[in-house]
């Protein structure tokens, strides 16, 4: 899930989210909020990581 506080912002995000997720495809939800935790926040970005077993 990707929050942003104002809509221009997802501009800026999203190609930076995609260079970080190079061959990944995940499914995201993407919301424009009022504010987040802390005034200063503009963007929080929650993910959720895989470490496979070795084996």
């Amino acid at each position: 899930m990707i929050y942003v506080t104002h809509i221009d912002y997802r501009d800026v995000v999203y190609p930076v989210v995609g260079r970080w997720l190079r061959s990944v495809y995940p499914v995201s939800t993407d919301l424009v909020v009022s504010a987040l935790g802390r005034p200063e926040w503009l963007v929080e970005v929650d993910v959720t990581g895989v470490i496979p077993n070795e084996s």
